[in-house]
């Protein structure tokens, strides 16, 4: 006896269609960088993302003291109005912009930035992106020339380093706390020839920490519940429980 098999029903034929189509959809897009149906790409944010571009890579021609060509990169009308040969952007379609073109030809004679090295695909797949977006450009922002000398010296600041572990100074003769925070208290205190103040007593611990962390002083209760905790790690108890109040969270 033959056993023939039954075909699908043809709503799930159907549904695996789907599945497949929408799997084929996506698989489309991971390959080929485009967004998927129904999606729509990521807005490219101009200040952040843009204008770095046209500041670092192109004022310095194309610029408001300096303009290669009749072009000036600098504020959103003399950039839609283009240079001596014309507009540069039509805005939503790239592949009509005439600043993709003189960035992405291979003509060393015409690519932009003359003689120096040409923008990284990233950046131009930014501003590709930007003027298929519509080359959107907030009203009234103007880019600043890009001074090299002043960026590199921001770059310096300490706040763009990163972080180290610091060397912890050697504890301070007579110092009643060892707590390495403290030691670099103490390091610079003895620098200056201070002296450090006296250690706080129990109610005045709490009644500071409870104001710094909650805005509010503690209730009679809870300083007399501290002075009673004879534990060593009492005060770290105090903290967590302060940190772990609602009160906190209205504080900051």
């Amino acid at each position: 006896m033959t056993i023939r098999p039954q075909p699908l029903p043809i709503a799930i034929v159907n549904r695996w269609q789907s599945i497949l189509t929408v799997l084929m959809a996506v698989l489309t897009a991971l390959v080929l960088g485009k967004p998927a149906a129904g999606q729509e790409p990521k807005t490219v944010d101009f200040i952040r993302q843009v204008a770095p571009i046209l500041q670092q890579r192109c004022l310095n021609c194309h610029g408001a003291s300096k303009a290669e060509g009749g072009l000036r990169l600098h504020n959103a009308a003399t950039t839609r109005r283009g240079g001596d040969s014309g507009a540069v952007l039509v805005p939503g379609k790239s592949d009509q912009s005439e600043l993709l073109r003189r960035l992405k030809t291979a003509d060393v004679q015409e690519r932009m930035p003359l003689k120096l090295k040409p923008l990284t695909k990233q950046e131009v797949g930014l501003l590709t992106a930007w003027i298929d977006q519509g080359a959107n450009w907030p009203a009234q922002y103007t880019i600043a020339p890009y001074d090299k000398a002043r960026a590199e010296q921001a770059a310096r600041h300490w706040a763009f380093q990163p972080l180290q572990q610091p060397s912890i100074p050697a504890p301070v003769k007579q110092a009643k706390t060892n707590h390495s925070i403290d030691r670099f208290v103490q390091a610079r205190l003895h620098q200056e020839k201070v002296q450090p103040s006296p250690v706080a007593d129990r109610v005045t611990l709490i009644r500071r920490v409870t104001l710094d962390l909650l805005g509010l002083p503690p209730t009679p209760q809870e300083v007399n519940d501290f002075l009673q905790d004879k534990r060593p790690d009492a005060y770290h108890r105090l903290v967590d429980r302060l940190l772990a109040s609602p009160h906190y969270g209205e504080r900051w």
